[in-house]
């Protein structure tokens, strides 16, 4: 297929830009303070390509700028189906759920068992021809690297991984890794901000570029996708929206892809769509802030964020720097649609995982855990009725499956280079972008 056309509009000024050398930011934001920019699309209605398999059958509304033959693979798209047996334990009559992982029944293969396979498909479709002699360097927490590691390796495209130390064991992949991947990890009690900061150190170095994070049409609009999948499966957009939150970029991607539906004609009248995000106890710095009604995180303690984080069975969403605050933001969206953050236990987490094994059949990763729990805690609470159309967001499964299923044992990236945290600074970014630059 040929390359989207689209814009890029600020979410405060309004200013438009042509994508062009990979724009994060606009160029006002110095004085109207950080702002998201959004893709406008030439195609304003929802249309798929069923010629073009996968996830990339939404490339209408994706910004890829270099459609790649290789990322159009049948089966990297979130599988979207009507739950009797989950939806009849919780009492919910109309409950969808978009599953993200490996489950061959349902027809999903996305072999890095998360939908963060869907972001990193998008970001190397949207990478245009002006950066194609440049690398690009993105941070993880462990599922977004070990996307990117697998999707990157496929394409043969060049990539930098940051992730701590403690992610590393996550690094696989069932099949082998292309030499133009690299992993380095952040060692010393180092977390996902530690690998961020090394990250934007390395891609400020000539020669790298930052992937962005959630100033990042391209992650964003690739992650929505699952509210996308969920339209084209139930013909409605959702009315409740449940997913775990680590950055919070997920449910800013499915707020915006729920407006977009409900532009087109053949969604009027659409209410808006519900968030409900949540987070694992006891790291719950936005479900702190919003319900406080606060567009600020309060300045939090190191040691006592880190040890907070320590405790999670979900590290993946512990993120001390989320995109909460700024215009487009994790609050605008919970505000704009009457959105909520729930607190999940690790034990509440557990008994929801073993609750969707026992009830659809596959195992699914604690960040996903989380965002069942809390689907059960707002049918307590009252917050979603029975007849609710809800989509549940299942980050992440199948992982048993897979390796259950796979004819030889996993393939584990070896870090091409591990950086104690207190030699994160700009010499030591420096001296890794000669390096690779060299290798």
């Amino acid at each position: 297929f040929a390359p989207t056309e689209y814009e890029l509009r600020c979410l405060k000024c309004d200013k438009v830009y042509q994508d062009e050398e990979w724009r994060l930011a606009c160029d006002d934001q110095a004085a109207h303070g950080p702002s998201l920019l959004q893709a406008v699309y030439r195609e304003r209605r929802f249309v798929v390509d069923r010629a073009v398999p996968g996830v990339l059958r939404m490339h209408n509304w994706l910004p890829a700028n270099r459609p790649l033959a290789g990322l159009a693979v049948q089966g990297n798209a979130p599988a979207v189906y009507h739950s009797t047996a989950l939806g009849a334990k919780l009492g919910l009559s109309d409950l969808w759920i978009a599953f993200s992982g490996y489950w061959p029944a349902r027809g999903a293969f996305m072999r890095s068992c998360t939908f963060k396979e869907l972001e990193a498909t998008c970001v190397c479709c949207r990478q245009p021809p002006a950066q194609g002699k440049k690398i690009l360097v993105v941070a993880s927490a462990g599922n977004t690297a070990r996307a990117f590691l697998q999707v990157y390796s496929r394409s043969n495209t060049p990539i930098v991984v940051v992730v701590p130390a403690t992610a590393a064991k996550n690094m696989w992949s069932d099949a082998p890794f292309a030499d133009c991947v690299h992993l380095i990890t952040v060692s010393g009690g180092a977390d996902y901000s530690d690998a961020i900061a090394l990250a934007g150190l390395i891609a400020s170095q000539p020669g790298f570029y930052t992937e962005g994070g959630a100033l990042n049409v391209a992650r964003r609009d690739g992650m929505g996708c699952v509210v996308l999948c969920g339209a084209e499966a139930m013909g409605k957009v959702p009315r409740h929206y449940f997913q775990a939150i680590g950055s919070g970029t997920g449910v800013i991607a499915a707020f915006e892809m729920a407006e977009r539906l409900r532009a087109d004609p053949a969604f009027a009248g659409a209410p808006a769509m519900v968030l409900h995000a949540s987070q694992n106890l006891p790291f719950t710095p936005m479900s702190d802030a919003f319900e406080a009604r606060s567009r600020q995180i309060p300045q939090m303690d190191l040691a006592d964020a880190k040890a907070r984080i320590a405790a999670v069975s979900a590290p993946v969403l512990t993120n001390r720097n989320p995109p909460y605050g700024l215009c487009g933001g994790v609050f605008d969206v919970l505000a704009a649609s009457d959105g909520s953050v729930y607190r999940v236990s690790n034990e509440e987490a557990a008994a929801a995982a073993a609750l969707f094994e026992s009830a659809e059949g596959v195992d699914v990763d604690p960040a996903a855990a989380v965002a069942v729990a809390s689907l059960a805690q707002a049918v307590a609470a009252g917050r979603v009725s029975k007849g609710d159309a809800v989509l549940l967001n299942v980050t992440g499964g199948g992982q048993a499956l897979l390796r259950q299923q796979c004819a030889a044992p996993l393939h584990l990236a070896t870090p091409w280079l591990d950086v104690p945290l207190p030699k994160v600074n700009t010499a030591t970014a420096a001296s890794i972008a000669h390096q690779l630059l060299q290798h």
